[in-house]
């Protein structure tokens, strides 16, 4: 057999074995990435008929009218809600939600903005409850679908007279805090769990689950987030934020255990001290929901030991009839009970959006 090898300085052979090294493992670290990404994003968000969601007939006085548009090729189905006992309404606010099986997570945030006289447009993110799309296939997704409804609440014939604004959670927070990238039409927005960018909101809450920064991790996000959606994939809400003078309101709990605190409302505030047209409230003892009471965070935290415990118990495979009896016995009235001191807060900047 020939040595191929044969006639190389030994000092070069040992910079391609190592070369030859490198390259494997960021090829199995770009994999490992890849992997955790799919585990979020690689599939669809339904009701699996387990957690309990209230809808429009559930709240008294609110009326829903079916809307649809098209995002990327998907049918994207939502609804405008409204309060039927009032007939001058101030302005509307468009609803961008959180990872999950669609707008239906955050019904009492909707029918509270409707009674304070508000039209509200809710609609699942592609890939999400009622929404096409095979699967959510990343964060800049649901920014993708705010852009396109606001283009049609532009073109709808009763909502276009209307001031607008938009109100955003987690992922939706993200949406709501680059839609100026494509809509300046706005009085303001409310951005509750917001973060920088989706490759850093993955190796983050890695991070802050496990302790670990891995750095290269992140990069492997950031280029994967570059291969589905292009430089779209890369936005920064700080960057965003630079570039318009539209009002904003952004929240966070000092305890999310999602969003890392530090790194994205802390230095948001730190980056932007200066400018007016930004505001701040970081909610004490909340995590990833600022905007619930102290009673339904603690509750929601207790509620997701409970479960994890049963997910050890059973090895993750927990029997239907013990899970449907630990869904069965939340309280889902408190589990989405709103904090009136926040949300007072947040009237009192919307109404101020309005003016």
């Amino acid at each position: 057999m020939i040595n191929i090898l044969q006639g190389f300085p030994a000092e070069l052979i040992v910079v391609f074995v190592i070369l030859g090294i490198i390259l494997v493992c960021l090829v199995l670290v770009f994999l490992l990435a890849k992997k955790i990404r799919d585990m979020v994003f690689n599939k669809r968000y339904d009701d699996n008929n387990t957690l309990k969601y209230f809808y429009a007939s559930d709240f008294e006085n609110l009326e829903i009218e079916p809307i649809e548009f098209i995002s990327n090729k998907n049918k994207i189905v939502g609804y405008i809600y409204k309060d039927i006992t009032i007939n001058d309404y101030k302005g509307v606010i468009v609803f961008s939600h959180g990872l999950g099986v669609g707008h239906n997570q955050y019904t009492t945030e909707i029918d509270h903005f409707c009674k304070k006289g508000f039209l509200v447009v809710g609609y699942d993110v592609s890939g999400t409850g009622k929404s096409e799309g095979k699967t959510i296939k990343g964060i800049t997704t649901a920014l993708y679908n705010l852009r396109d409804c606001l283009t049609f609440v532009e073109s709808h014939p009763i909502l276009s007279k209307y001031k607008k604004m938009v109100v955003g959670h987690s992922m939706g927070g993200y949406a709501a805090n680059n839609i100026t990238r494509y809509n300046q039409n706005l009085v303001g927005i409310v951005s509750m769990a917001g973060f920088d960018t989706p490759h850093g909101l993955l190796s983050e809450e890695i991070a802050l689950a496990n302790g670990m920064d891995i750095k290269i991790l992140g990069r492997m996000f950031k280029l994967l987030d570059f291969l589905y959606f292009g430089k779209q994939g890369l936005y920064s809400s700080l960057d965003a934020f630079k570039k318009t003078n539209i009002k904003h309101l952004l929240i966070s709990g000092n305890k999310d255990n999602i969003v890392d605190t530090v790194k994205n409302f802390e230095r948001f505030k730190e980056e932007l001290q200066d400018r007016e047209n930004f505001e701040f409230l970081l909610v004490e003892d909340r995590y990833h929901r600022p905007n619930i009471s102290l009673e339904a965070s603690n509750y929601d935290q207790e509620t997701n030991i409970q479960l994890m415990e049963l997910k050890r118990e059973y090895k993750n495979k927990i029997p239907e009839d013990v899970n449907r009896e630990y869904y069965d016995s939340l309280d889902y009235n408190l589990l989405v009970e709103l904090d009136k001191e926040v949300m007072g807060k947040i009237d009192e900047f919307i109404l101020d959006c309005f003016k």
